[in-house]
């Protein structure tokens, strides 16, 4: 494969649009949607696979609304820092149990991830982007079917091939097939 120069944007999904803001028992919620019987599952081969990869996780603490953070998220784009962003409230949530609507978490995060402190709560004190990231999480729900995370869209900038779109966790032989494919379309349609 050549050298390919990849870029990664995180776009917004709600995995459940009704959590309110207010933290709720992650458990209890994963329980109350999927059954206790299936979450079983579900969290110990989650755990297998995060222990395998080095990966702290725990299924305690809080879960609400993705909005505040899909929203800083969004924000961070703009800083050049979404990617560090990302990564520390990943750390916060799966780790730590913080819920992602907890402000205080969020601006941490942020200033984590070497944002300002005060530009981040005036951020997340205000409204800014509220509108935005939920029209642009409906599109991407409309546009690639998504109906769960991980979900990968793979595109070539410039070209007039349409985005791959793939679901679920992979392994990275295939996201690199996904990504060879990409640039096989981008280069057929240039012909």
């Amino acid at each position: 494969m050549p050298d390919v120069d990849v870029s990664v944007e995180w776009l917004p999904f709600f995995l459940d649009p009704s959590l309110p803001p207010a933290p709720v028992s992650k458990r209890d919620w994963y329980n109350k949607r999927y059954g206790e019987e299936r979450v079983s599952q579900m969290i110990g081969g989650m755990q297998k696979t995060a222990t395998a990869e080095g990966i702290d996780i725990v299924y305690t603490g809080d879960i609400s609304t993705t909005l505040p953070a899909h929203r800083l998220i969004s924000w961070s784009k703009a800083k050049g820092k979404q990617n560090e962003l990302v990564e520390k409230i990943f750390v916060q949530y799966f780790a730590k149990g913080k819920a992602p609507a907890d402000v205080d978490m969020l601006v941490q995060a942020a200033v984590d991830a070497g944002l300002d402190r005060a530009e981040a709560q005036a951020f997340l004190d205000g409204s800014e982007l509220k509108a935005e990231v939920v029209d642009e999480a409906e599109h991407v729900k409309r546009s690639f079917g998504v109906s769960g995370v991980p979900f990968f869209v793979v595109h070539v900038d410039g070209a007039d091939a349409l985005p791959i779109g793939v679901s679920g966790a992979q392994e990275p032989d295939v996201l690199v097939k996904i990504v060879r494919e990409a640039l096989e379309n981008s280069t057929s349609t240039a012909e």
